[in-house]
């Protein structure tokens, strides 16, 4: 089954209720983003926190969702929190983070069977997926979210994000919510920066994704290979800058505008499309793979076309968790 088109999320209350959700959750975190802003002229990394409690709270509304789910979630928030606290202190955020991700993911994807509702068991490599996808995707959402949070581009990138896993799934009622949720809380981060996901938002948002990913793709296992891969620019850029001695990616010169999240939505969307569109229908696991990875290569390679010079880019933020 492929999702319906774009103008029909109206049509799903899943959808409805993920707006409504989220529309709340902006209105607050507006208000609080502003005194923040008005007191201390920062940006509170509050928004992925944001989005999960959303998410639980919708899906629990608009479906079934296993008290199990929440925990995980509230697991990997934790861990996010520790990590963001030792980040500060310059502890080895990497081996660190994906340690401290490593409960939560076991526990999202440890109850994956429960959710689907089916009895057919799964093959094991997709749980294998959740956890490592997790315990890697959340640690590197947050580095980016670390470099380029002030500028609001986590929130804005995370909703393209949702609407590659809705477009890619062949079940999408927990991926609307997901999308409902997410769109809203975009406009915390443009026009004008007022939240980031923060690190521990930034493990419990890829951890939702991740287990909506593994859920509503139960129905053509390639489409959860995509749906994970439309993590995109969040999870390559913190991972091309690892493996090159953390030097910085052509996105740390671009110039500090509110218009500059346009060519990097741009580029976020050109890499969900083809991991949506292109590798989450392939029929065959391998072609999938496949795609993904000569996919994130490219980009990774398009990231270093120009070498910044030493200490280029935003200074470095230093965020409450």
């Amino acid at each position: 089954m492929i999702p319906a088109p774009v103008h029909h999320f109206l049509d799903h209350p899943e959808f409805r209720t993920g707006v409504a959700i989220g529309a709340a959750l902006t209105a607050l975190g507006a208000v609080v983003g502003l005194l923040a802003q008005a007191r201390r002229r920062r940006v509170l990394p509050l928004g992925g926190l944001l989005i999960a409690a959303g998410f639980v709270v919708g899906a629990r509304h608009a479906s079934h969702l296993p008290n199990s789910i929440a925990v995980g979630v509230a697991l990997l928030a934790l861990g996010g929190f520790v990590a963001g606290v030792a980040a500060r202190r310059r502890a080895w955020l990497g081996l660190l983070g994906v340690a401290l991700a490593a409960p939560g993911a076991v526990v999202l994807a440890t109850h994956l069977q429960v959710a689907s509702g089916r009895a057919n068991p799964r093959p094991s490599w997709i749980a294998l997926l959740v956890v490592v996808s997790i315990a890697i995707g959340g640690p590197l959402v947050a580095n980016f979210d670390r470099r380029f949070g002030a500028r609001g581009w986590p929130l804005v990138l995370y909703a393209v994000t949702a609407v590659g896993v809705y477009a890619t799934v062949p079940d999408t009622e927990r991926a609307l919510v997901l999308l409902g949720v997410s769109v809203p809380l975009l406009l915390l981060g443009w026009p004008a920066a007022l939240m980031s996901l923060g690190s521990a938002g930034s493990y419990a948002a890829v951890g939702a994704l991740v287990w909506v990913a593994a859920t509503d793709g139960r129905g053509r296992q390639t489409a959860i290979i995509g749906a994970i891969a439309c993590l995109g620019l969040l999870v390559i850029e913190p991972a091309a800058r690892l493996l090159r001695g953390r030097r910085a990616t052509v996105l740390a010169v671009l110039p500090t505008s509110i218009w500059t999240v346009l060519p990097v939505a741009g580029t976020h969307l050109a890499i969900v499309f083809v991991a949506s569109r292109i590798a989450g229908l392939r029929h065959a696991i391998s072609a999938a793979a496949t795609i993904v990875v000569l996919e994130s290569l490219i980009v990774v390679a398009a990231l270093f076309l120009y070498e910044p010079p030493p200490g280029a880019g935003p200074e470095k933020w230093e965020e409450a968790g």
